[in-house]
């Protein structure tokens, strides 16, 4: 498992093959990275000269952000990055949590023992893969079997969500990723014994870690004012 915060600068001309999504990529980075602040407007042209692009896969890569609730559009004013609150981030993995926990608990009950057995061979390397494709190959494997078990309406509101929050928010420090080793070995001994509830509570819990750690990080950037801002867990 590896993950740390990227290098958000352009470095020439993107590849064409998926160009909008590969911009989208770039600019939820930017936009969590700190490089483009909540309600600061967004300039067409100077993404599309900086990475060496036309401005229409820009225009197509800003309705995509905008569908996630990262920038918005005001009227005869253009494109701003839209602000985000603390509750927000933990709304978003509470819920995200739910969602996770319902693939869970079909995926436990439902899935062969051989299927099992792959989920835990997948999860065993994942959590050893030392570069970022390795990584995506397991997780691949792990949320292929999982999701024969869910509606493709459930499937795409998963991928949905969890393309939001890029993982090195909550994953790249050395602690961090012992607390996530932590988990998916506990979350791993509960699906192995088909232990539904206590599979869905790991991974509920999983995600409301998630959720406190991102608030963490955003704070530690300065993503918002502290002296304005209380967060939600403060008061749980």
């Amino acid at each position: 498992m590896n993950s740390s915060p990227p290098d958000v600068s352009p470095r020439g001309r993107l590849r064409s093959e998926n160009l909008r999504e590969e911009i989208v990529r770039h600019l939820r980075s930017e936009i969590f990275a700190g490089v483009r602040r909540p309600g600061v407007k967004i300039d067409t042209d100077e993404i599309a000269a900086s990475l060496g692009v036309s401005r229409n896969p820009v225009r197509e890569a800003l309705i995509a952000l905008e569908r996630e609730g990262l920038v918005e559009w005001r009227s005869r004013l253009g494109t701003f990055v839209s602000e985000m609150s603390e509750e927000d981030v933990r709304d978003h993995f509470e819920i995200t949590g739910l969602i996770k926990g319902i693939t869970t608990r079909r995926t436990v009950t439902r899935a062969t023992d051989e299927e099992l057995d792959r989920i835990g061979a997948a999860s065993d390397t994942w959590l050893m893969s030392r570069s970022e494709a390795e990584s995506a190959r397991n997780f691949d494997e792990i949320r292929g079997i999982a999701r024969r078990y869910i509606s493709k309406r459930l499937a795409l509101e998963l991928e949905r969500r969890e393309a939001l929050f890029p993982t090195w928010l909550y994953v790249h420090t050395p602690e961090r990723a012992r607390e996530t080793r932590r988990r998916q070995h506990k979350l791993m001994a509960a699906i192995r014994a088909r232990d539904v509830e206590e599979a869905v509570n790991v991974i509920t819990e999983t995600y409301r870690g998630y959720g406190r750690q991102v608030i963490e990080e955003l704070r530690h950037q300065g993503f918002w004012d502290l002296d304005e801002t209380t967060s939600a867990y403060d008061s749980a």
